[in-house]
């Protein structure tokens, strides 16, 4: 009822919609926020509805479902745009939407494309990933890895850090699994080179990648480095003050940067 009141008072002559839909505990959802500007210039974000969306997630359904929360709340006539991710359902959908709706990629979500397929899924940085990733597993049910771990990191003298397991659908975060890994390096060629749980783990987890060499920790760190422009940008573009704006000046910015380190 406040938020009802809100949008009637401010009476904004044109509003932004974000959308976002994903699945969990088997259960389809959708999210849908808008945001306008005042005729005081004051920003004003809401969010208009989360809930399940146990439809299938075809473009169609999903226009359906954006034209009634948004006339529910009084707004279909005024929003213009429609930021949402670059999913094919996503285009679909805008067939179904009045013509003069445009829809506008969610930039984060196309570097996370572009580091996925460029980078994260090349053939030897993928078995590298893979089995950071199966280290991590291990010893997520492995209490004696990591009092070998903190022991190690004592001996030497490092701060004990707990490795980071990366999120399919988390931005970021398989570079901050490959960053905390690099960060660690001592620690974690100690233990699994001198103390044995390399084996133990690629034993454990019917790999062949028995190790991580010198070369993968130098490839980890080249790509920790490439990547870190990227988490910036997607840290930037992510605040509650981001603005469509940002998006030429990111980009540009990304692309000298690359130039730049070759």
């Amino acid at each position: 009822k406040k938020l009802k009141e809100k949008i009637s008072k401010d009476n904004p002559e044109e509003v932004a919609c974000q959308l976002d839909g994903w699945s969990v505990n088997h259960h389809g959802h959708m999210g849908l926020m808008i945001s306008y500007i005042t005729p005081k210039w004051k920003r004003v974000m809401m969010n208009l509805a989360c809930s399940k969306f146990d439809d299938r997630h075809t473009g169609e359904n999903i226009s359906l479902f954006i034209e009634e929360k948004l006339e529910l709340w009084n707004v279909l006539e005024k929003c213009n745009t429609i930021t949402s991710d670059s999913a094919s359902n996503m285009n679909k959908m805008m067939e179904f939407l009045p013509d003069r709706m445009a829809r506008i990629p969610c930039l984060n979500h196309v570097l996370n494309l572009v580091i996925k397929d460029e980078i994260l899924e090349k053939p030897e940085i993928e078995k590298i990933v893979l089995f950071c990733r199966r280290i991590i597993g291990f010893g997520n049910s492995s209490n004696n890895f990591y009092e070998e771990m903190r022991v190690v990191a004592n001996e030497l003298d490092k701060n004990e850090l707990v490795l980071k397991q990366d999120v399919a659908t988390r931005w970021n975060s398989t570079n901050d699994m490959l960053e905390r890994h690099v960060d660690c390096e001592e620690v974690v060629k100690k233990v699994l080179d001198e103390k044995g749980w390399a084996e133990i783990i690629a034993k454990k987890s019917n790999t062949d990648k028995k190790k991580i060499h010198e070369k993968d920790w130098k490839i980890m760190k080249n790509v920790t480095k490439t990547l870190s422009p990227f988490k910036s940008a997607t840290e930037q573009l992510s605040s509650n003050a981001a603005c469509i704006s940002e998006c030429i000046p990111v980009v540009s910015m990304l692309q000298k940067t690359l130039e730049s380190c070759g």
